[in-house]
């Protein structure tokens, strides 16, 4: 456990704990949803389980100086060509506490105990839509990749 002295309040930042999952779920939920895909509460859950199991240890909540969940960090663990990574599924923090360094804080916490379990770099998918999240990542010295995805449901395939 990590503790931060933000400028109106403390924080701490702790592995992830079962009692953290309604709020990180519906936080995912509420963040990934939009007009083409609604993510339900128990789709959520699921996902933020598929990250804690594949690395325990990444996955982390921030919560304040009364226990209040702030946001969290979701990761799982890869093996690319140069080893051991850290895949960021999401980086979470509620409204309310948004400019305030959290999510930076989340980051780094994660990269810093991954390193520590020997990965050997981060990498991450971004919405190319949302530019101020991909400045972000960049004004952290991220690099963007030759790597595009593409995705379909399965009816909708041609083969």
């Amino acid at each position: 456990m990590r503790i931060y002295l933000l400028v109106n309040f403390m924080l701490k930042i702790i592995p992830f704990e079962n009692k953290y999952l309604e709020e990180m779920a519906g936080l995912f939920a509420n963040s990934y949803s939009d007009s083409d895909s609604v993510w339900n509460l128990e789709h959520a859950k699921e996902r933020v389980w598929e990250n804690v199991k594949s690395f325990p240890e990444c996955n982390l909540v921030a919560i304040d100086d009364n226990g209040k969940f702030l946001g969290g960090i979701l990761c799982q663990k890869y093996v690319n060509y140069n080893g051991p990574s850290l895949y960021v599924d999401s980086i979470q923090v509620l409204p309310e506490s948004r400019k305030e360094g959290l999510g930076k804080l989340l980051l780094e916490e994660a990269i810093k105990i991954a390193k520590d379990l020997g990965v050997k770099s981060v990498f991450f998918y971004v919405d190319s839509e949302k530019i101020w999240l991909t400045d972000w990542y960049e004004k952290l010295g991220f690099e963007k990749t030759k790597w595009v995805a593409y995705a379909s449901k399965i009816g909708d395939l041609k083969i």
